[in-house]
C-alpha cells in the first residue's frame, strides 16, 4: 500500500530548444541579469541559484519561478523578469510531432 505523493515527467521527442542553444541562453542571462549585478557579492550569490519554467506549445515562456533562490528578494526579481522576458523557444515535440509543453531549470552555476 502507497499512500504519498509522486511525480511523473514526461520526455518529449524533441526537447524545447532555445534560439542559438545553450551558449545563447548563457549570453541571454549574462546580459539581463549577470551584467546588472554591481556588487562582487551579488555575482557571488547568483551561482547557487537556479530558475525554473515551462516553454509552452507554442514557445512561450510561462510560470518562472526560483527552484533555487538566492535568499535575495531584489536578485531573485532581476531572474525572474530576464526569464519572463526571453525569447521565444522552439517548443518541445512528442512521438508524433505535436507540440507539447516542457519544463526547464537554468541553473547559474552551470557556467551561465
Amino acid at each position: 500500500y502507497f499512500s504519498g505523493d509522486y511525480t511523473v515527467t514526461v520526455v518529449p521527442m524533441l526537447e524545447a530548444t532555445y534560439p542559438g542553444g545553450n551558449e545563447k541562453i548563457a549570453d541571454f542571462y549574462k546580459s539581463k541579469v549577470i551584467n546588472k549585478l554591481s556588487q562582487k557579492v551579488e555575482k557571488q550569490i547568483i551561482w547557487n541559484a537556479s530558475v525554473k519554467f515551462v516553454v509552452d506549445e507554442t514557445g512561450k515562456v510561462t510560470n518562472p519561478k526560483m527552484e533555487y533562490s538566492t535568499s535575495d528578494a531584489k536578485l531573485d526579481k532581476i531572474v525572474l523578469e530576464a526569464t519572463n522576458n526571453m525569447p521565444k523557444w522552439q517548443s518541445a515535440k512528442n512521438a508524433i510531432g505535436k507540440n507539447v509543453k516542457q519544463e526547464i531549470i537554468v541553473r547559474f552555476g552551470g557556467g551561465c
